[in-house]
């Protein structure tokens, strides 16, 4: 390798120290921003890839499994390719196929509430604040108060009623490629001094000691061509992402026969994404969207249009205050384009809505095949979650027609509905966040209960999935990980 501190485990072990103060499990963005912060600490990092230095067809092969989307009235979608083609095992994990795209939770997100089961994070908003800031600061993209700033130069539709204005913007941390910005990014941290980097190691096994403490003592790792070793460490960091971390813990039953982590089986429960939805207009052929009179467009509107993957841009979401008034969860509208035609302007759009959380939205393994066991996910979308869109869209068409503004031109067809979702490669909720054991997998610091020395780092820990795009939040949990293991 031309970067002497990545060391390729496919060429052997031979006088490579398995051993270090951080054992961290994922060289995705996580594990990367932990493995830089540790090391400047002080630490000694060790970080295991189970993938190459970029993708292959192998590492492809071990990310795939079984994908049932089961819609309300219990058909069954099978979409197999969704686990594959949503992660990727490589160095930068899956980040190096990431479009970029950066928002910051609603305080919220974060607030239990009564019409939403398993609502209600163990840390606020503003405790994460501080660590936001930072991890702005790490995807350089504006802070809060610059976002924030934007966000409120709005016009007539935002602050009368019940939607308002949210940003999105882009980090120019992307691209696999060598010497694209992300490339350049994780080799910065994967060559410190004090920070090694393992690829083609597969972690088969976190192990614990035999007090039944849940102490790791060492994690199994294995070569493509069945070389096993030991890594040990003071503390280890799961950063395998929200699927993958499901696998090893319940791959890791020689002390817990169910698992680790699994004691009140809630590894892999509650499951939770981000579909993105889009319905037909009233037009045949078009797709639903805003429609207005060419007199009425505004400026200001079309700093709303979703345009490329490095302009920020505004989305419609629905106010705090409206979701406690109609007992909604939080949604969004985003507008694609801006259409012109016979005096009249038309922006398609789409929709998302936060799903109501349910243990029927699962990750299992499925039965080894030549020693790896694949994953099933069950992805559930419930009656109520039909029902909230339905009247999410009906609110914003009312307010739309009540600021003489336009309309929302849409059909509501369930149908349609499913047949044109598409889903993000967002996995979120499998191994949650309580302060109680018997409610989540870790604490609010994201230690596994009753473990001393293994942390998760992952969107698996989110408590619900919200609607911003999670990178945000998982590296502001990081770098409050990192507080909680200096102090």
């Amino acid at each position: 390798m031309e970067d002497k501190l990545i060391i390729d485990f496919a060429a052997g072990a031979v006088g490579v120290d398995l051993n270090a103060d951080i054992v961290i499990i994922g060289s995705g963005i996580a594990g990367l921003v932990i493995a830089r912060e540790m090391a400047a600490s002080g630490k000694q990092v060790l970080v295991l890839e189970s993938g190459d230095i970029s993708k292959s067809l192998a590492a492809d092969a071990a990310a795939k499994g079984l994908t049932h989307i089961i819609k309300p009235d219990g058909e069954v979608l099978q979409q197999d390719h969704y686990l594959h083609e949503s992660r990727q095992f490589a160095f930068g994990g899956a980040a190096n196929k990431w479009g970029g795209k950066c928002a910051i939770m609603d305080p919220v997100d974060f607030k239990a509430r009564s019409y939403m089961p398993m609502s209600g994070w163990p840390v606020d908003y503003q405790t994460l604040v501080p660590h936001v800031e930072k991890a702005c600061r790490d995807m350089q993209i504006p802070t809060l108060t610059k976002a924030d700033d934007w966000a409120r130069a709005d016009f007539s539709i935002n602050n009368r009623y019940n939607f308002e204005s949210s940003i999105r913007t882009f980090t120019p941390l992307t691209g696999e490629d060598t010497g694209s910005d992300y490339d350049r990014f994780k080799r910065g941290i994967a060559t410190r001094p004090n920070i090694r980097m393992l690829i083609n190691a597969t972690v088969k096994e976190i192990v614990t000691n035999r007090s039944g403490d849940k102490h790791i003592d060492y994690v199994c790792i294995e070569s493509a061509d069945g070389e096993q070793h030991q890594v040990s460490g003071t503390t280890f960091i799961l950063a395998a992402g929200g699927l993958e971390n499901v696998r090893l813990l319940l791959s890791s039953n020689r002390q817990f026969p169910q698992g680790l982590g699994n004691d009140h089986g809630l590894v892999g429960r509650y499951f939770c994404g981000h579909a993105i939805f889009r319905l037909p207009s009233s037009v045949p052929g078009r797709q639903a969207g805003l429609c207005l009179p060419l007199a009425k467009d505004s400026l200001l509107l079309k700093e709303y249009v979703n345009k490329d993957s490095s302009t920020p841009h505004k989305l419609f979401k629905l106010s705090e205050n409206a979701q406690r008034r109609k007992k909604l969860p939080n949604g969004t509208i985003t507008l694609e384009r801006r259409l012109e035609s016979d005096g009249q302007v038309f922006y398609p759009a789409f929709f998302m809505l936060e799903q109501q959380l349910t243990e029927q939205s699962y990750v299992s393994l499925l039965p080894p095949v030549n020693g790896h066991s694949a994953l099933q996910l069950h992805w559930h979308f419930s009656r109520q979650d039909v029902i909230n869109l339905q009247a999410m869209l009906a609110l914003f068409d009312a307010d739309l027609q009540k600021s003489e503004l336009g309309y929302l031109d849409y059909v509501f067809d369930e149908t349609a509905l499913f047949k044109y979702m598409t889903l993000a490669s967002h996995h979120m909720g499998t191994t949650r966040m309580s302060d109680q054991p018997d409610k989540g997998v870790v604490d609010q610091y994201c230690r596994l209960h009753g473990s001393d020395n293994l942390y998760i780092a992952s969107t698996s820990v989110f408590c619900t999935s919200a609607l911003a795009n999670p990178t945000i939040t998982l590296l502001a949990l990081c770098h409050r990980i990192c507080t909680h293991i200096k102090d």
